[in-house]
């Protein structure tokens, strides 16, 4: 996470959306750079985690008003990242490696785990639990990765500076076999994942929640109380 006080702007790191590239573009910028991937690392803290760090931050700076932002990913191309990323040579001993299998027998590894209660190395609606707070969408701006020129521009604007993403930490490119996927495995996965499909498709016809906009806010709050 990055917070730029004077600029009152919260950049959000949502894993496996570009977060690193952001980092390393705009990271030194920032008054506050939260750090660490590891279990009590806060670089991916959530917005349900950030409460009382935004209380903080607010009884801190009373005059300043922050606006939050992050990306989201398509949830089946999400999943393929980290599945992707799981396949370096330097995790091969590790129970976290992929580089065994195929996209769609990762994706029905998942679900096996999921029907009988398991806990995933990858939290299935894993965006969804990182956006929401409180049974709400607890980020004011979402930008959809496959748009990622327009949240550049949006950051470009609010800190008044030409940003140039850098190519960092980027996942092994795999075969296009390798990334194949059954339409049963599709269909067997969709529930796991209904509430990242739901969210992301709506983000996706706004072309950037905006939670000034009220018509965003009930879209998106009925999407939650739906599911």
């Amino acid at each position: 996470m990055l917070i730029f006080v004077n600029a009152g702007l919260i950049v959000y790191s949502v894993p496996k959306t570009g977060t690193t590239s952001i980092d390393s573009a705009i990271g030194s910028k920032a008054e506050i750079r939260l750090r660490g991937t590891k279990a009590r690392g806060l670089k991916h803290i959530s917005a349900r985690r950030f409460i009382k760090w935004d209380k903080a931050l607010k009884k801190e700076f009373p005059n300043q008003k922050f606006v939050s932002c992050c990306v989201m990913r398509e949830p089946i191309d999400w999943l393929a990242s980290w599945f992707r990323y799981r396949t370096r040579d330097e995790i091969k001993k590790t129970k976290r490696y992929t580089g065994d299998m195929s996209f769609d027998d990762y994706l029905l590894k998942l679900c096996d785990k999921n029907e009988v209660g398991k806990r995933n190395e990858i939290s299935l609606n894993g965006q969804s639990k990182f956006l929401i707070s409180k049974n709400r969408i607890g980020i004011d701006r979402i930008f959809p990765y496959e748009k990622i020129d327009n949240f550049i521009n949006f950051l470009s604007e609010r800190l008044n500076r030409t940003i140039e993403l850098p190519k960092q930490n980027i996942s092994p490119e795999l075969s296009k076999s390798k990334l194949e996927i059954s339409s049963e495995t599709l269909e067997r996965i969709k529930p796991f994942i209904s509430l990242d499909i739901n969210i992301y498709n709506q983000i996706l016809k706004m072309e950037s929640y905006d939670s000034s906009k009220e018509n965003h806010k009930s879209i998106l709050n009925r999407v939650i109380n739906q599911s």
